[in-house]
């Protein structure tokens, strides 16, 4: 794209996480060119799509993702929900991803104490990221699981819930504490997949208490080093991904927000 440069298109170096104000200054230091704002904001928007993809394409790509990670880390799971559509492809509803290496690592050494959270995508398509999070011996976060859903509701949660509930094994058996923030539908979709189960709100941190004081403890080395004996495998470039048989899916449907969109100036 020529930017006033007189037809002739600068070889402009790439730099993975340039700002917007600084790609503006590079092109005035130079070319001495002053570029518009507006013209810098959707050039570089479509040097991101042309990068990286657009986020529709990311979408029907994510069957061959979800192979991918199941085939490069064996005992991981990964699995998607859809809503058919009368005419297309199948609309996107919730995923959820939980790699071998987070579980293993987490029923090896951590604490059987569990943080469930959720919060808003801010992509064009919008959605929730759920997210389950576990607690080393060092007092450190880890990772057990995550998903994406369009929206953030019982069912979707119950979802999320009924994965987790799979990998992580039986509630009663392994004594499970959960902890949340009365996340929209969360409690119920609790409720009905682990009827019972231990339930505990923050901010403990109210009464200057540890959330490690109302679990049983692993305080060993021992513990530490069995929760990171295993690793994570990384994913190859997409173009030497598998094609995964079924249809891939469209993005959900894009919900226009409430009020006057927001200037940012």
């Amino acid at each position: 794209m020529c930017l006033g440069c007189g037809g002739a298109v600068p070889k402009l170096r790439i730099y993975p996480n340039l700002l917007q104000r600084e790609a503006q200054e590079w092109f005035k230091v130079e070319y001495d060119i002053s570029v518009n704002e507006r013209m810098m904001y959707r050039a570089m928007n479509e040097a991101k799509d042309v990068i990286e993809g657009t986020e529709k394409d990311q979408y029907l790509r994510l069957r061959d993702y979800m192979n991918e990670i199941m085939k490069v880390n064996p005992g991981s799971i990964a699995n998607m929900g859809t809503t058919p559509q009368p005419e297309g492809l199948p609309r996107f509803r919730n995923l959820y991803i939980c790699l071998a290496a987070c579980t293993n690592g987490f029923k090896a050494g951590c604490r059987p104490f569990i943080v469930l959270d959720g919060t808003f995508l801010k992509g064009y398509f919008g959605g929730q990221l759920l997210i389950a999070i576990g607690q080393d011996v060092n007092n450190q976060l880890f990772p057990i699981a995550y998903g994406v859903v369009d929206a953030e509701t019982r069912k979707n949660w119950r979802f999320f819930l009924e994965e987790l509930h799979i990998d992580i094994g039986d509630y009663n058996e392994n004594a499970w504490v959960f902890m949340s923030d009365q996340q929209k539908g969360l409690i119920p979709a609790l409720q009905d997949v682990m009827p019972g189960v231990k339930n505990r709100f923050c901010s403990i941190q109210r009464k200057n208490e540890k959330p490690e004081d109302y679990v049983r403890h692993k305080l060993t080395i021992e513990a530490y080093n069995r929760t990171y004996q295993f690793h994570i495998n990384s994913i190859p470039s997409q173009e030497y991904w598998e094609h995964h048989e079924g249809l891939p899916c469209l993005p959900p449907t894009y919900k226009r927000p409430i009020g006057r969109p927001t200037k940012k100036r």
